[in-house]
This record gives C-alpha cells, structure tokens and sequence, in this order.
C-alpha cells in the first residue's frame, strides 16, 4: 500500500509530466519538409551521418506572419552517434541555427546565425532570446 503522503508527490509529478509533455509538439506533427531538413542537418552535423535532433532545437512556426509555417533549427539540439556526440556545426559555446521560410511547398534556407537559443515564447510575433558570443 502507497502512503497517502507519497501517493500525493506521485500524483503531482504525473501531473506535472503530462502538462510538458501536452506543451511539446510531437515530431510525427511536424510536416515533410522539416523532416527532410531535420534528417539533412543530422547528415551534414554528424561525422558518421547518425545521430537525432531533440524538439527543443525545431521550431515550426510561422515567423514572417504570412500565416504559414516556417522553420527554425538550433544545431545545440543535435546529439551525433559515435566519436563526436556534438554537431560539428557547433563551437565551443555556440551552434549554427538556421531559419528556412516557407515559400509555395519549400522551406528555403534564408539565414544562418551562430547561438544558443535561451528562451522562446511563440508569440504572436514568436520572439527568441539568442545568446551569441
């Protein structure tokens, strides 16, 4: 039997859990085109082509307010398999984040800026605070 005071801790960090979990977007919502991108930037980021982008690093949003999304991808979420675990797109305290916008069916590669991305609130406008060195 469960003590009712650990049955309460329990709960809360369920609760807790389920609350972050229903705030991020789950990959298989994302569209095609990030997909590619995302698969993309793991090839090109990782030395053996292998690797995964944690969702704290993609952002699908639309950030130019034509109503559509774009995208957004911070390099400090790629996580490589083998001997380098860490993108080769990063430095020793800033990664590559590229912005793609959206153009008919495309997601077209606009900028390239080096950071870390420290906080995002969605908006609207979607805002981001980037540290750079």
């Amino acid at each position: 039997m469960i003590a009712p005071r650990l049955l309460r801790r329990l709960s809360a960090v369920l609760a807790a859990t389920a609350v972050c979990m229903a705030l991020a977007p789950p990959a298989s919502a994302r569209s095609r085109a990030a997909d590619y991108l995302i698969a993309e930037q793991i090839r090109e980021g990782c030395l053996e082509g292998r690797g995964t982008f944690d969702d704290r690093g993609v952002y699908e949003i639309d950030l130019n307010g034509d109503g559509r999304d774009d995208l957004l991808l911070a390099h400090e979420a790629v996580e490589c398999e083998g001997a380098m675990s860490r993108s080769q797109f990063c430095g020793a305290q800033v990664c590559s984040i590229l912005v793609y916008i959206r153009e008919g069916a495309l997601l077209n590669l606009k900028d390239e800026a080096l950071g870390l991305i420290v906080e995002h609130d969605p908006g609207p406008p979607p805002t981001f605070k980037i540290m750079s060195h």
